[in-house]
């Protein structure tokens, strides 16, 4: 029998220049629904400053819009007069796509209020994919108050409700408001689940996968080039601990040597203050290169470093597995789901203080450094157990086939 295609349209925030793990989500999932008869693919990307023409508008299986956001995005963010103007006269970009009961599948939490908007003018269904647990972002933006949260809801274990760390009204919206909540990891349900006063139905956790880029034939050698190529990928923010990597090679430099690849966005300015602290390193800074020559220097690579104090998914872990990398990772809760400790990867613990806050424990980062460069075995051993955890876990197929049977729930329709 044959049905008329189902109307998915992806929402997003996003800024110019920076790569992240929801974009990359969002691509996966298009382009793999896309190849679906049953579905119609609409992508409107609403753009934080530059310009859209910059900015590819179709694809061959499916349409991508780009929509930007007015110029002053702080001013636009906190003003709801000003939003609510916004998101009127935008609507149209959605009602001319939508069809019969499309599914609002939102990666910006910040878009559940247009989301709402367009329920009200239209039979639809909003789901929100949760990629992060929003208080964390504070490391960023207030190390101070971050510090607060992490105390007292890892360490005090105080929290009795929604308003301690629920502190956005847009979050508190997609939780309440959405007809299902995508998390990517267990740990992110539950903190829902223990800090929402009202009860929500439906939280799904899929983890993020991928379609497998380096082949059935993978064949990684394990032999140490000379010198040692590390490879971090991420930007400069505090939270995904470049700094604390440059502090653990800085203890190895004099007897080992070793080259560190940075793939992603740092300043120049930083850059050259990152040469001149650590002199005696061997660092590349490779900016924001294509996932193309990504994937070159994740094959490339020896060790894959990840040193982040907050993350979830991570589509990098998920890349490194995939190249069958010797990983070495911070044991935070989103990774401590992915990996298992001297099996797939040598996990390193985080080290909070009341004054310095958290980070990774550096000396012990430098440790299993030395004992993958100097342990054949142990390389070879953790390289391919990530690479199978990547097949049994992170697979696109794995992803995709969870994504449709949520989208069949929300609009009753047969799933095959």
């Amino acid at each position: 029998m044959n049905r008329t295609p189902r109307n998915i349209i992806f929402l997003e925030m996003f800024v110019p220049g920076n790569t992240n793990g929801v974009t990359r989500c969002i691509q996966v999932i298009a382009n793999a629904l896309a190849k679906d008869k049953a579905y119609n693919i609409s992508w409107i990307r609403f753009l934080c400053g530059g310009n859209c023409q910059e900015f590819e508008a179709s694809k061959k299986d499916y349409t991508v819009k780009i929509i930007p956001l007015p110029t002053d995005v702080n001013s636009f963010l906190s003003n709801s007069q000003i939003r609510q103007k916004f998101w009127e006269e935008t609507i149209s970009e959605i009602v001319h796509v939508a069809g019969e009961v499309p599914i609002l599948h939102i990666h910006t939490l910040n878009l559940i209020e247009f989301a709402i908007i367009v329920k009200q003018r239209i039979l639809c269904k909003i789901v929100t994919h949760l990629h992060c647990i929003p208080w964390k972002s504070l490391f960023n933006k207030d190390v101070n108050k971050f510090n607060k949260y992490y105390q007292n809801y890892y360490l005090n274990a105080k929290h009795k409700s929604a308003i301690n760390f629920v502190y956005n009204p847009y979050e508190w919206n997609c939780y309440c408001k959405s007809d299902c909540v995508i998390c990517v990891t267990e740990c992110a349900r539950d903190y829902i689940i223990k800090n929402c006063e009202k009860h929500i139905d439906n939280i799904q956790v899929v983890p993020n996968g991928m379609m497998d880029i380096a082949g059935h034939e993978f064949n990684k050698c394990y032999a140490l080039s000379n010198p040692v190529k590390c490879l971090f990928v991420g930007n400069s923010h505090d939270s995904k601990g470049l700094k604390y990597i440059l502090e653990s090679l800085s203890l190895l430099v004099t007897n080992y040597e070793i080259s560190l690849y940075v793939a992603g966005k740092v300043g120049n300015k930083l850059s050259d203050t990152i040469q001149d602290t650590y002199p005696l390193l061997d660092i590349h800074f490779l900016g924001n290169i294509p996932f193309y020559q990504l994937c070159d220097y994740y094959m490339d690579s020896d060790i894959g470093i990840i040193a982040s104090v907050q993350e979830q998914c991570s589509y990098v872990a998920i890349e490194m597995m995939m190249f069958g990398l010797p990983i070495i990772t911070t044991d935070v809760d989103g990774l401590h789901e992915m990996f298992t400790s001297k099996e797939n990867s040598i996990m390193i613990p985080l080290v909070f203080d009341a004054t310095q806050g958290l980070k990774p424990d550096v000396k012990m980062m430098a440790t299993a450094l030395e004992t993958l460069m100097t342990n054949h075995r142990l390389r070879k051993h953790i390289g391919l157990a990530a690479r199978h955890q990547f097949n049994i876990r992170y697979s696109q197929r794995q992803m995709i086939n969870s994504i449709k049977y949520i989208y069949s729930s929300l609009i009753n329709c047969d799933y095959e």
